[in-house]
């Protein structure tokens, strides 16, 4: 369960076109499945926080 205002991340994919939905993965607020995001520290900046789901999708 997430709380409004915690601080997440997560990978959102598609939201180039029609063709990919509704996510809108260049808006600033998105909508996404619970299990595809994740709370992050606030020692963490979001500029560091973005590369974390790429890392892992790379390594898989």
């Amino acid at each position: 369960n997430y709380r409004k205002g915690e601080r997440v991340a997560g990978c959102v994919h598609g939201g180039l076109g029609h063709e990919f939905g509704i996510r809108g993965a260049f808006s600033e607020y998105v909508t996404q499945e619970a299990l595809l995001v994740f709370r992050y520290p606030s020692t963490m900046s979001p500029e560091v926080v973005v590369t974390l789901p790429l890392a892992s999708i790379t390594a898989a």
